[in-house]
């Protein structure tokens, strides 16, 4: 028997034999904690869109369709999860000017890869609100489902940020 053969044949008998072994079931134990692990609590990638006219990034920016219910003095602001494909297709869209689209690409040392970057307008943002409920409590409400719909949405209360310390990230509350 040649030696391929063999540790073919040899290679095929420990598949099937791992193959049989479909019984082992591996159990971690999992505790839940409050808070962030060794991360420090903030709110500070979370503030409100700036929709000045000289925002270079005012035209790509959601706009809500429908507000949260039951909230005052409401600001919207968006997460954004793709930058370089945000960029990309609001440069397509004509959302951002050529001299805008060039300064980041330089900033940022950035070459578009338009193989794995899509010319249609995907969602890459997830909007958001924060506003004060009937007792003056802060609250947040985030478009789970990115409909731009806030009303369908649960305002919640974000972590109490003057007890973690981290005050310095929600000036803008």
């Amino acid at each position: 028997m040649r030696p391929i053969s063999f540790i073919f044949i040899v290679s095929y008998v420990f598949f099937l034999f791992g193959c049989t072994q479909q019984n082992k079931i591996i159990e971690l134990p999992l505790t839940s904690h409050t808070g962030y692990g060794p991360f420090n609590s903030s709110l500070g990638a979370m503030s409100p869109d700036d929709l000045n006219e000289n925002n270079p990034w005012r035209k790509t920016m959601p706009m809500v369709l429908v507000a949260p219910e039951g909230l005052t003095d409401v600001k919207y602001g968006h997460v954004e999860t793709d930058i370089f494909q945000n960029i990309y297709q609001n440069y397509l869209a004509g959302n951002i000017s050529q001299e805008w689209y060039d300064k980041l690409q330089v900033a940022w040392n950035w070459t578009p890869d338009t193989v794995n970057l899509s010319k249609d307008q995907l969602k890459t943002k997830i909007i958001f609100a924060f506003g004060k409920d009937s007792t003056g409590a802060m609250k947040i409400v985030v478009d789970a489902n990115n409909n731009l719909d806030l009303s369908d949405e649960i305002p919640f209360t974000a972590v109490d940020m003057e007890a973690s310390g981290s005050l310095n990230s929600v000036h803008w509350l």
